[in-house]
């Protein structure tokens, strides 16, 4: 019974910690009527510690994004001092989550045996943007290439049909776009075909994501869109690539709705976008270095 109750417990402090999260992300929503999954950088690449080198991921992305910096590069209060910095009086935070583990003795169902169990929770920890601070050099910032997008595009093994409108059907396993020369930027261009290509990596062996691409099932034909729009927009910021989606004041407010009804879904979005754009990722280093040994090999 007890360990009943602490799971709950701990279960309801990794919701409250979500939902911190999730609000602020709504309250900017409202405020800015923009889409949160949009960087505020063209060069950079994803949120970045810049003490560590280690990237943000999933819903922290967002968060950082939200905050309309326009550097990449983030740290702790107390990373910064170690750095010899110093935040700027009157900056604020941006909250971040972090998942630890905590170690508590129980016992298991139906046995008088003691065990330690291991019960992950959710912890808020706050970031600063390297414009908030004062003494820390900042090293230069290379300008995203769409060339180095086009070579992505070109080392992931996917079938890419141009001539329709956009999609992936599963049916045949491959990628449908209009032709470069329909759509109006190369901007829109990189996007629409990254949000396609995020649905083509859930695929049944690939990362078999639960998909649906009707409206039969509303929710989860939502939630799978909302990982190919998010993990679209982490692959525009990696490439350096400028988004350029035009935000109606109706279509924020759908997803802004859609998100509140549901706390869970952006999080739970963010973290599938993140696995999804860094399995992407990883195909193009090894697709990319097998063309590559292969491009030697016939020289």
């Amino acid at each position: 019974m007890l360990d009943t109750l602490n799971q709950v417990i701990e279960m309801e402090s990794r919701q409250t910690t979500n939902e911190k999260i999730v609000n602020r992300l709504l309250e900017s929503m409202e405020k800015t009527e923009q889409l949160p999954w949009h960087a505020g950088w063209i060069s950079g690449g994803l949120p970045v510690n810049f003490t560590t080198g280690k990237r943000y991921n999933g819903i922290n992305i967002l968060m950082l994004w939200s905050g309309g910096f326009t550097h990449s590069k983030f740290a702790t209060y107390k990373q910064i001092e170690a750095k010899g910095g110093q935040v700027r009086k009157g900056e604020k935070g941006t909250p971040v989550i972090y998942y630890n583990v905590t170690e508590k003795i129980g016992k298991d169902a139906g046995s008088d045996e003691e065990k330690i169990k291991r019960i992950p929770f959710a912890k808020l920890s706050y970031a600063f943007n390297i414009s908030q601070t004062e003494g820390i050099m900042e090293d230069a910032v290379e300008t995203g290439d769409h060339e180095t997008a086009e070579e992505f595009i070109r080392a992931i093994p996917a079938t890419i049909v141009h001539g329709y409108d956009p999609c992936y059907v599963p049916k045949s396993d491959e990628i449908r776009i209009p032709l470069r020369s329909d759509i109006e930027t190369e901007e829109r261009y990189y996007s629409v075909l990254f949000h396609e290509l995020v649905h083509w990596s859930g695929a049944a062996g690939r990362m078999n994501r639960e998909m649906v691409f009707q409206n039969r099932d509303i929710d989860k034909y939502s939630f799978e869109e909302l990982v190919a729009e998010i993990g679209s927009a982490f692959l525009l910021a990696e490439f350096g690539i400028k988004p350029c989606e035009e935000q109606n004041a109706a279509y924020v407010k759908g997803w802004a709705e859609r998100i509140g009804s549901d706390k869970s879904m952006v999080v739970k979005a963010a973290s599938q976008a993140s696995k999804a754009v860094e399995y992407l990722l990883n195909l193009k280093q090894v697709y990319g270095l097998q063309e590559c040994e292969r491009s030697v090999a016939s020289t």
